[in-house]
C-alpha cells in the first residue's frame, strides 16, 4: 500500500452500448495509535480463581478507527490458516465422494444427488472461512473484551483482560490488535502465574531414634490449607528402602481454606539397624510433592537380672 494521493480509471460498459469514464481519486495516510503497554502482567493468584486489569488503547488521530484482536501476526498467516482450512474440507469432500457406491447400491441416493450434497457443504464451508471468527484472539486462560470494537477520535478506548488459569504454572499468550490505518498489527503480550493450593505439613524429617524390631509405631502428621482455594492433599505410596512397613490412615484429606487435617502413620521394621525411609503426599492436579523422611535405628530389646546368680544357701527338704 502506498500512502499518499493516488488515482485511478473505471471504465463501465452498460449493455445498452453506453460507456462511462470515472475518475477515482483518493488519499492513503497513516494514523496514530499509543497502547497502554506492551506486555500486561498479572499477579500470582490460585488456580481456577478469576483476575481483571483495564487495558486502554488511544487514537490520536482525528478519524474513527476501529480494532480486532486477532490471533496472528499478519494478514499472510490468517490466509495460511484458511488455505490449510479449506485443504481438509477438499480432502473431506474426495472422502466422501468415496461413499457413493453403497450409497447408489442400497438405493439410498444416486450419485448426482450425492455430489450435489457433498457439493454444497463444501461450499458453505469455504464460504464460512471468509468470515471466520476462529481467527481471532482466543486461549482458555485469557480473554479481552470487547474483542472488536470503535476507536473514537482523540479518545481513550478500554479494554478489559481477564486472568482465568486452568493450568498451573506460568502462563502467556500474545494478541495481535488489527487497527485501521496502522500498517502491521501490534502485537500485546499478556503473563500470569497460577498457584496450586497451599497445603503445607507440620514437618519434614521424623527423627524416631530407637525403636524397637517388629513393633508397631504410630505418629501423627498434620496437613494445613493455608491458601484460599479448596485443595485435596494424597497419601502416595512409594517402595521402602530398608524393609519397613509403612501405612497411612485416611488415604486423602479435602481441605477448604484454613482448614485442618491429620494422617496417621503407622511404621514397622524387622531388620535391625539403621534406616531412612521416605513417604510422600501429593497435592491434586499438581505437580507439587511434599516428603516427609523418617530415620531411626532398629535395635533389639535389651535384658538384664539385677544379680548375676541365685543363690538360697542351705534349704530343708521339701
Amino acid at each position: 500500500m502506498r500512502l499518499g494521493n493516488t488515482n485511478g480509471i473505471l471504465n463501465a460498459v452498460f449493455e445498452t452500448g453506453e460507456r462511462f469514464k470515472i475518475e477515482l481519486l483518493g488519499s492513503t495516510f497513516t494514523v496514530s495509535v499509543e497502547l497502554e503497554k506492551q506486555v500486561v502482567r498479572f499477579f500470582e493468584i490460585y488456580n481456577t480463581m478469576v483476575e481483571q486489569q483495564t487495558f486502554k488503547i488511544k487514537n490520536k488521530s482525528d478519524h474513527e478507527l476501529t480494532y480486532m484482536c486477532m490471533k496472528n501476526e499478519s494478514v499472510y498467516h490468517d490466509f495460511e490458516d484458511k488455505v490449510k482450512l479449506a485443504t481438509v474440507f477438499y480432502t473431506t469432500k474426495e472422502t466422501e465422494s468415496l461413499k457413493t457406491a453403497k450409497l447408489v447400491e442400497y438405493d439410498v441416493l444416486s450419485s448426482s444427488e450425492h455430489a450435489r450434497v457433498y457439493t454444497r457443504i463444501l461450499q458453505d464451508e469455504i464460504q464460512a472461512l471468509v468470515a471466520d471468527e476462529t481467527l481471532q484472539h482466543q486461549n482458555k486462560h485469557f480473554s479481552l473484551t470487547p474483542g472488536q470494537g470503535k476507536l473514537w477520535p482523540n479518545q481513550t478506548t478500554e479494554l478489559t483482560i481477564t486472568f482465568s488459569p486452568k493450568e498451573i504454572g506460568e502462563l502467556s499468550t500474545i494478541t495481535y490488535l488489527d487497527i485501521d490505518g496502522v500498517n502491521e498489527r501490534l502485537p500485546l503480550k499478556i503473563v500470569g502465574t497460577s498457584l496450586p493450593p497451599s497445603i503445607t505439613l507440620n514437618l519434614e524429617t521424623l527423627d524416631m531414634d530407637c525403636v524397637y524390631i517388629n513393633k508397631t509405631y504410630n505418629y501423627e502428621i498434620v496437613c494445613t490449607n493455608k491458601g484460599h482455594i479448596n485443595g485435596v492433599i494424597l497419601y502416595k505410596s512409594v517402595a521402602p528402602l530398608f524393609g519397613s512397613s509403612i501405612t497411612c490412615t485416611p488415604q486423602m484429606h479435602c481441605l477448604r481454606p484454613n482448614e485442618k487435617g491429620s494422617f496417621a502413620v503407622s511404621f514397622c521394621n524387622s531388620n535391625q539397624g539403621s534406616f531412612f525411609e521416605e513417604i510422600n503426599f501429593w497435592i491434586r492436579d499438581t505437580d507439587v510433592v511434599h516428603k516427609v523422611y523418617l530415620k531411626g535405628v532398629v535395635i533389639y530389646p535389651s535384658l538384664m537380672f539385677s544379680i548375676p546368680c541365685l543363690d538360697f544357701g542351705l534349704v530343708s527338704l521339701g
